[in-house]
């Protein structure tokens, strides 16, 4: 039969194009079943090509002969390219398969053990100790890379008279700060660690302990030496007006050669103090110190001065009005109840080690040998108890020369003081404030 395939309408088929029957299509679906994974890209239309002997068309059409070998070989071809794109498809699926099995693989080989997970930890706390010590320098270098190299306002004579530095000499200069840095208060009011002054502090101050940090560093002023003529306060009682605070001093940063004399890294802590009550004297006292209370002097008499506290090595000459009172008073009475026979009475006294930072102070154990009287101090320097009391040491053995203030009873009689704390009506108010500042769109 060498009809020509016809359309519905009964024109015949042009013999340009592989027409598809219902067995081709079956085919097709077959080899995509088998393929499973075909894509678009792998279906190749099997078109026949035009050649010179085809073009040469009998009354505009071919005969059948030519259809059928045309078609034929169209369906060689379609056959021998689809074979070509299953192929690529079955090694791009092997690809697949082995760059997942080599994924698993790596992933099976990386799973942290136990030591890779130490190391790990390892790495990340020195990370984080690398990220504090960057952040430190970091805060160093903007200390000392600070554009404004000329002190001025109303606190310039801190650095041209008292000779403290404006800018640290070298942006890794090292400074102590951590007794001005803690989170917490307790340990200033108990003696557990160095005092850090606060602002409405009630304070004594002694002038005999001053003078001993003085005689050191000779550069600091005697306040003492400027109060009213005619007056004997070997102690006052003082409260801290304001602070602020200043680089070391730099005569005595760093040791140079050939001089003796001590050196501090500490940041100063310069405090304005107001006199508020004088000491209490009796002529039947039979302790060596005024007694441990203080008369109240009108504001109409005070005295303002400045004192610079820091880490000097030496006994504090400003301790917290808390704290003094009640070393002298257990002190005084367990003298009391031995009969006024200090000797053999159990003490502990707080030191500090060197290069210690802000850790608390070391307790050390000791017994009181005597208590001496007088002194050949005079003025505001004398009657102040300072050094008063004897002690043997427990352990470490020898004697040494304290102060009241500076020994706590084995036992104690009173209370310990508190650290300052505030009112209920305070801690309302600042919520309130608090509050209200949260309403404020621009601290959302």
């Amino acid at each position: 039969n060498n009809e020509r395939p016809r359309t519905a309408s009964g024109n015949p088929l042009s013999s340009n194009f592989r027409w598809r029957d219902y067995e081709d299509m079956i085919q097709q679906e077959r080899l995509v079943d088998e393929d499973g994974d075909a894509d678009d890209e792998d279906f190749v239309l099997g078109r026949r090509e035009s050649t010179r002997e085809n073009e040469d068309l009998s009354d505009g059409y071919e005969s059948d002969n030519q259809w059928e070998n045309s078609s034929n070989e169209g369906t060689r071809r379609r056959r021998r390219n689809r074979r070509s794109a299953n192929s690529n498809a079955r090694a791009r699926r092997v690809r697949r398969r082995e760059n997942e099995r080599e994924e698993r693989e790596q992933q099976i080989v990386e799973q942290p053990t136990e030591a890779n997970l130490r190391a790990s930890r390892r790495q990340q706390a020195a990370r984080e100790r690398q990220a504090v010590d960057t952040a430190e320098s970091d805060e160093d270098m903007m200390e000392y890379m600070s554009s404004n190299n000329t002190p001025s306002g109303p606190f310039s004579h801190d650095y041209s008279d008292d000779g403290h530095f404006f800018k640290m000499p070298h942006h890794n200069s090292q400074v102590e700060r951590k007794w001005l840095s803690r989170l917490e208060n307790i340990s200033s009011y108990n003696g557990i660690k160095v005092y850090a002054p606060q602002v409405g502090d009630s304070v004594v101050y002694i002038p005999k302990a001053h003078a001993c940090v003085i005689h050191d560093y000779m550069t600091l002023e005697a306040p003492w030496q400027n109060w009213p003529e005619g007056t004997h306060w070997p102690l006052v009682r003082c409260k801290i007006l304001n602070l602020r605070y200043r680089f070391p001093y730099k005569n005595y940063y760093k040791k140079r050669a050939n001089e003796d004399k001590p050196t501090s890294k500490s940041i100063v802590a310069i405090a304005t103090l107001e006199i508020t009550g004088l000491p209490e004297f009796s002529n039947e006292r039979e302790y060596p110190w005024p007694r441990p209370s203080f008369v109240d002097l009108s504001s109409s008499h005070a005295h303002v001065f400045e004192v610079s506290l820091f880490d000097s090595g030496h006994a504090e000459f400003v301790v917290p009005e808390s704290l003094f009172l009640w070393r002298l008073r257990c002190l005084e009475e367990a003298m009391k109840k031995a009969g006024g026979r200090p000797g053999g009475l159990s003490v502990a006294a707080y030191y500090s080690d060197v290069d210690c930072g802000d850790d608390p102070m070391q307790t050390s154990m000791a017994y009181i040998v005597e208590v001496k009287s007088g002194g050949d101090s005079t003025g505001h320097l004398s009657n102040s108890g300072f050094e008063s009391v004897v002690v043997q040491w427990q352990v470490e053995g020898g004697n040494n020369e304290l102060s009241p203030w500076e020994l706590t009873v084995e036992d104690d009689i009173f209370s310990p003081p508190s650290a300052p704390s505030l009112h209920t009506s305070e801690k309302r108010a600042i919520n309130s404030a608090l509050r209200m500042i949260e309403t404020i769109p621009a601290y959302r």
